[in-house]
């Protein structure tokens, strides 16, 4: 983005409330969906605003962001896919544009993982070979035993 444009958006809206970075909601919808890598930006200026937030399943702390503005809105990026990712500043005081990572967020991102299900997929078998009660089971093992 040209300077003079950011410097002239700025001005024109700089009695507009601040929008942060929503990081409970990113945190949210980055356990949930896991991806490689996602980053947060200020939309129309990524060049200078944006870094990587989230890498391989963990929370990235150490990478540049500037999270804040009165008129490009904070975005969460992952892949091609822009969300609209903003809280105004009034709801959530503690944060600014230099914030990363509020105990909050990482609450909600071990939570999120914690509720996570995994599905275990088993082959077919044929519901003769399906044990039933605790004595097919023992049947069922020692006739496989003897098989073998």
């Amino acid at each position: 983005m040209e300077t003079l444009y950011a410097l002239a958006m700025g001005r024109l809206h700089m009695n507009d409330q601040l929008m942060v970075f929503d990081w409970d909601k990113a945190a949210h919808i980055l356990a949930v969906r896991n991806p490689d890598e996602a980053l947060a930006g200020l939309q129309y200026d990524y060049e200078y605003t944006a870094g990587v937030i989230w890498r391989k399943g963990k929370p990235v702390k150490d990478e540049y962001t500037y999270l804040a503005s009165t008129w490009a809105r904070p975005m969460l990026i992952i892949g091609d896919e822009e969300i609209e990712c903003w809280r105004y500043k009034g709801e959530v005081p503690e944060w600014n544009s230099e914030t990363k990572w509020p105990q909050s967020a990482l609450e909600i991102v071990k939570q999120e993982l914690n509720n996570r299900t995994y599905a275990i997929v088993l082959p077919p078998v044929d519901a003769d070979d399906v044990p039933i009660s605790i004595g097919d089971v023992l049947e069922f093992k020692l006739a496989n035993e003897e098989e073998q």
